[in-house]
């Protein structure tokens, strides 16, 4: 994998308080990967009948970013302010090339001329577009009182032309209580309240709005085939819409040895862009659609706590996590009750109305209704004929304790992850 990262700043200073730049960048990568088989390798597909196969597989992708912004800054009496307007071009380009063959005619030349088995060929190019402008105001009053506005537009080319475009603002405001009442700084050092409400938008991706012709590797005769996609187009989209709303404070104690930071936060998801499976009786496999809304709520916080600081250079901080979120598919298209989300098996992931967003659902084993042991057929589990919700992959909470002790250049930590709750599917068990 070959990458390029690279990106330049041109910046002026028209005046003390005011200033502009210019920003381009790049994010480049290109990667190549062949898989080999020998002859006898067991891989899925392979031809033992031939002296093995191979797949070579080229990938490329590459952002192009410029971004102009006009900077104002000053103070006038009690008041702060910062000002930012700009806009923003983007351009993404991937692209995928692909040839394989299950069969080969002399071992170990893991190349194309090499194919004893006509080579299957793929080719695949995306290009997606987006224009902005934006803009951001943020005034901080006597220090302690800060209130924030922004606002952005974007022109997205995977949009319907003529309804393109897609405003996304958000506010937000933080106040410094210990700098406010100065009598809090006589049990905490530092205490902080903040509220904020945001939207953001989401643009689909690339060509989901008119149904086309694919082209086939092979041809019939001299003439190259073509087949109608198997994704039913959508020529109404709209972007994806999420709205959140936030509270929290943070606090410090005991000369900063210890800290709290925590927050309150509420989600919502609108005009969801889905992949929905079709039944085949319509000609095709699948369409994307805006369907419904979800919802999340949850609690986050953040402990930090300093047993042992000295000035001898030895330090112990500890620090616990912990994050708790309930999601909930709150409603769908008209007529539209599930949608899979994924599926291994006999069991999918699947976005149900009036449940969590990722339930299990599939066919349970029998059980006896009065000891509630499983019933048996020739020694054997008998799976219900009756599909019903298994479990939600979402845990009930996750969280984290992290320890690190540093003496003077010498730093070492120990982390422990923890995933409380949420169901799995084992197929591995299955097959047990």
């Amino acid at each position: 994998r070959d990458n390029v990262i690279a990106s330049a700043l041109v910046r002026y200073q028209f005046l003390p308080w005011l200033s502009a730049q210019v920003r381009p960048g790049i994010n480049s990568y290109r990667e190549n990967r062949q898989n080999d088989y020998a002859q006898g390798n067991l891989a899925i597909g392979v031809d033992q009948n031939y002296a093995g196969g191979f797949n070579a597989l080229n990938v490329r992708e590459a952002e192009f970013n410029t971004e102009a912004l006009v900077t104002a800054n000053g103070s006038r009496g009690r008041f702060d302010l910062n000002a930012v307007v700009g806009g923003n071009v983007r351009r993404n380009t991937f692209g995928t090339s692909q040839v394989s063959t299950l069969g080969l005619s002399v071992p170990g030349i893991y190349d194309v001329s090499n194919a004893a088995i006509t080579p299957t060929l793929f080719q695949n190019d995306t290009r997606r577009g987006i224009n902005s402008v934006l803009g951001s105001l943020s005034v901080t009053m006597n220090k302690y009182w800060t209130v924030d506005v922004t606002g952005r537009n974007d022109w997205s080319s995977t949009l319907p032309q003529g309804s393109n475009s897609f405003f996304y603002p958000s506010a937000s405001t933080s106040l410094v209580l210990s700098d406010l009442f100065p009598a809090i700084q006589g049990k905490l050092d530092f205490l902080k309240l903040r509220a904020s409400a945001a939207q953001t938008g989401n643009d689909p991706s690339p060509y989901q709005l008119a149904t086309v012709f694919v082209g086939q590797p092979n041809k019939f005769g001299s003439l190259p085939q073509f087949t109608l996609s198997n994704t039913l187009a959508n020529a109404n989209l709209k972007p994806e819409r999420t709205n959140e709303v936030q509270g929290g404070f943070e606090l410090a104690a005991l000369d900063n040895r210890v800290t709290l930071d925590a927050t309150y936060y509420e989600r919502r998801t609108n005009d969801q862009l889905i992949t929905l499976p079709l039944s085949p009786t319509t000609g095709f496999a699948a369409q994307q659609i805006n369907a419904g809304s979800v919802s999340n709520k949850g609690f986050e916080a953040l402990l930090t706590v300093i047993p042992i600081r000295n000035k001898g250079g030895f330090t112990w901080t500890s620090t616990l996590n912990f994050n708790r979120n309930r999601s909930r598919v709150e409603e769908l298209a008209p007529g539209l009750q599930t949608v899979v989300l994924g599926t291994s098996w006999s069991v999918n992931v699947e976005a149900r109305q009036g449940q969590a967003n990722g339930i299990l659902f599939g066919n349970p084993f029998l059980r006896d209704s009065t000891t509630g042991q499983l019933v048996l057929t020739n020694g054997l589990p008998t799976a219900s004929s009756t599909r019903r919700a298994l479990g939600d992959v979402n845990p009930n909470w996750i969280g984290g304790w992290n320890n690190e002790v540093r003496y003077k250049a010498v730093r070492l930590s120990a982390l422990v992850d923890v995933r409380r709750g949420g169901s799995v599917f084992s197929v591995s068990n299955m097959f047990g």
